[in-house]
Formats: structure tokens, sequence, C-alpha cells
């Protein structure tokens, strides 16, 4: 489970990536960071699961708060467009 939890991150921090490029359409950014906070969810929701079922590592003990962190980053970018948080 850590593996996909981990490819969810990936995919957070590649949309992540997109929506903070300059080079990135206005128009697309909003979709880009909306991209990234799904698929941070879906890491968070994995490692809060083995948090919760003490199944996590020493090493991987930090996880969820990371991606709380990246999550919360999201949401703060998407408050700057109009209806961002459906």
């Amino acid at each position: 489970m850590e593996l996909i939890a981990n490819i969810f991150m990936g995919l957070g921090d590649a949309h992540l990536a997109l929506a903070s490029n300059n080079k990135t359409a206005a128009s697309d950014r909003r979709d880009q960071w909306l991209e990234a906070r799904a698929g941070y969810k879906k890491s968070s929701d994995i490692w809060l699961a083995l948090e919760r079922q003490g199944q996590l590592a020493l090493s991987e003990k930090d996880e969820p708060r990371l991606v709380a962190d990246e999550i919360r980053r999201c949401n703060s970018a998407l408050a700057r467009f109009p209806s961002s948080l459906p």
C-alpha cells in the first residue's frame, strides 16, 4: 500500500508542478490544482488508513502530515479561483 500512496503523491506532485508553472495556460491552472489535490487526497487516505492500522514504518511516520501540507497548499491556491472548492 505504501507504493500506491507514493504513486498518488507523485501524481499530485506532477500536477502541482504544472499548476505552478508560468508556461501552463492560466485557463488550465485551476484544473491542475484540482488534480494535484485529488492525487494528494488519495495518498492521504492510504497513509491515514495505514496509520490507523499501526502499519506505518518509522521512516513513514511523517507522510500523513506531509501530504496534508500539500493538500493545504492546493486549497490555498484554489482559493484564488472563483468556485474553486467543489
